[in-house]
């Protein structure tokens, strides 16, 4: 069964890239270059994992964590991925306890993050909680071979 991700990032490079990359492996994208237009999206749709950069602009400081917060009340609980190129301890840290699953750091081969997300949501069908969520479980998967 086909995913369905959302992708927020204020570079179109990257929001194409993702896009892209998941498309050609049957997967269902959407995108948004700011707080306002994830939030919409959230609103709207069910997503099996959302993909939040940090710093969407200048006047978006920080809102991937406002993402993280708003993705991690919903009733179904997506995987939540901050992936950033500024990271930090600390930074990791609030995006944990804000509810992410994951924090990554950018720039990361796409078939990794494929791959964490697969990895934590068959974890999650599995009978996983997030109660037991340990992040470092989620270590990366080797490329897979091209789609068909």
């Amino acid at each position: 069964m086909p995913l369905r991700l959302l992708i927020v990032d204020d570079e179109a490079a990257i929001r194409f890239a993702v896009t892209e990359y998941f498309s050609a492996y049957g997967e269902t994208i959407d995108s948004a270059a700011d707080l306002a237009s994830a939030r919409q999206l959230l609103s709207l749709n069910r997503y099996d994992a959302v993909i939040a950069d940090l710093r969407l602009g200048c006047n978006e400081e920080l809102a991937g964590l406002d993402i993280i917060d708003l993705a991690s009340r919903l009733p179904r609980r997506p995987c939540i991925v901050l992936l950033s190129a500024q990271h930090s301890p600390e930074l990791v840290h609030e995006a944990l306890r804000r509810g992410a699953h994951l924090a990554l750091h950018k720039p990361l081969p796409l078939y990794e993050l494929k791959g964490r997300i697969k990895h934590f949501l068959a974890w999650r069908a599995a009978g996983g909680s997030d109660a037991g969520f340990r992040p470092d479980d989620f270590r990366p998967t080797p490329p897979d071979s091209a789609p068909q």
